[in-house]
């Protein structure tokens, strides 16, 4: 993988517990990453393998992450929340060509999951679909370029992380960033009422549903994880 790349967390320690789960999932399937971690202040469960940004935690969703994002340099990132950490190898060599393709300019920005409403696959690459207008972006794992990124969080009209979602996709298309793609399988399965299991970059998306540890979707991934690493899910709770 490039030296150009650098995997983004974004996270506060308030989920420090789930950050746990995160840190040790990644160092499993992609220890060879570069990975920065924006979080408000500095705890001891933080890898010293990541680099870290700390945010104002004062400021809005919005401005944290554009605060953050400024103070860094790689081209190319992967951004992502605590809660959506991987429980399967990657593709390490799809995820390499998606890499240059957003090195080559022929992508805005790639959502590391398949959901609902794509219009079918890409010519660019057999393992991308073309994501609907209504969803160019969105907060899941994505792979995108940094200065794009800053660019719609400058010009997107709203703060919070669901008001974000809501408004960034015409806010996209303002600015003409539209070459937006899923990743995709043919033999990816559905899980819940709107999204496909990524054979790509396999993760659980998400794992935190309104606080508690989501079992609805996640039972036999979460129930092995959780075990692993001798954490209670009583604590937070299960949905």
């Amino acid at each position: 993988m490039t030296n150009k790349f650098n995997m983004i967390l974004y996270s506060h320690t308030d989920y420090i517990d789930v950050c746990e789960v995160f840190f040790n999932q990644m160092e499993k399937f992609i220890p060879y990453y570069n990975k920065t971690i924006f979080i408000n202040q500095d705890n001891n469960l933080i890898p010293k393998n990541y680099t870290k940004v700390y945010y104002d935690n004062s400021l809005p969703y919005r401005e944290r992450l554009l605060s953050c994002l400024n103070k860094i340099d790689q081209e190319i990132v992967l951004f992502i929340h605590e809660d959506m950490f991987l429980y399967d190898n990657i593709d390490k060599k799809i995820m390499s060509e998606f890499v240059n393709l957003i090195l080559e300019d022929k992508v805005d920005f790639i959502k590391l999951i398949k959901t609902d409403g794509h219009r079918g696959k890409s010519e660019l690459h057999p393992n991308l679909v073309v994501s609907p207008d209504y969803n160019l972006f969105s907060i899941q794992p994505t792979l995108c370029n940094r200065k794009k990124l800053i660019t719609i969080l400058e010009n997107v009209n709203a703060n919070s992380i669901y008001d974000i979602e809501y408004n960034v996709s015409k806010t996209c298309i303002d600015l003409g960033l539209t070459k937006s793609f899923m990743s995709s399988c043919d033999e990816e399965s559905k899980r819940g009422s709107a999204h496909y299991n990524s054979h790509i970059f396999p993760y659980v998306a998400t794992a935190i549903n309104k606080g508690r540890w989501n079992f609805m979707e996640y039972n036999f991934e979460l129930s092995n994880i959780l075990n692993e690493y001798g954490i209670d899910k009583n604590k937070r709770g299960i949905i």
